[in-house]
Order: C-alpha cells, then sequence, then structure tokens
C-alpha cells in the first residue's frame, strides 16, 4: 500500500506473464485505456521486469471477495450477493463493451471497496 502522486491511496501487484504470444506491457496499456468505470480497478501506472508486469493500481480497503467470504463464514444476505452479482456484472459488461475478456474471474480476483458506506465490486 502507498500513495500515488496525486494522494490516492494504492496497491501495487505484481502479475506474472509466462503465456507465449502475450505482451504485458500491450495487455496492461488495454486496460489503462478502458477509462473509469465504477466496478472497475483503477490503473494508475505499470512497470516490467523481465516477465513481470507491476501494476500500480487503486487500493481496495476490503480485500478480495474470497476474504470477505471467509471472514463472514457465508453468511451473507441474500441482497447484498444479488449487489455483488450486478455491480460485477456491470464491470464485465464493460470489459465487453471494450471486446475485453478477463480470463481470470474468481473471487480472489474481485476486489472490495467502499465508497459512501456502501461496498463497491471491483473487477
Amino acid at each position: 500500500r502507498g500513495c500515488h502522486t496525486g494522494g490516492e491511496s494504492v496497491a501495487v501487484k505484481e502479475v506474472q506473464f509466462t503465456a507465449k504470444g502475450i505482451d504485458p506491457n500491450e495487455e496492461t496499456k488495454l486496460l489503462q485505456n478502458l477509462g473509469d468505470h465504477n466496478n472497475l480497478v483503477k490503473l494508475f501506472d505499470f512497470f516490467t521486469i523481465e516477465t513481470s508486469v507491476w501494476i500500480v493500481m487503486e487500493y481496495c480497503d476490503k480485500g478480495d471477495l474470497l476474504q470477505y467470504f471467509k471472514k463472514n463464514k457465508g453468511n451473507i444476505d441474500v441482497a447484498l450477493k444479488v449487489d455483488f452479482m450486478y455491480q460485477m456484472s456491470l464491470g464485465v459488461a464493460h470489459l465487453h463493451d471494450a471486446r475485453l475478456v478477463h480470463r481470470d474471474l474468481k473471487p480472489g480476483n474481485i476486489l472490495l471497496k467502499t465508497k459512501d458506506n456502501k461496498l463497491v465490486i471491483k473487477v
């Protein structure tokens, strides 16, 4: 966790790119050019070192969805589950509108952030 030049809290994540034919710089630039969407994690910057891409992205204070489910022992209100699914679908739809596919969509890769006392899903 750190602070971006604009004063926003950020997280830095290392992503290994070992698949042949994938240019990590190109992939990350595509994500940066998606524009702002409430249900997509905002990317501030990135850099590469060998086969690793280090991504500077918005900090999500509630961790990931898997952690959230474990912490609450699965006891989550049905209305909140429906809201989470709706928010995820908005984020994924924005990716699809840009002709992009999330290739690793799972609870551990879906982040949660508090905004205006509400849990916001970030794909």
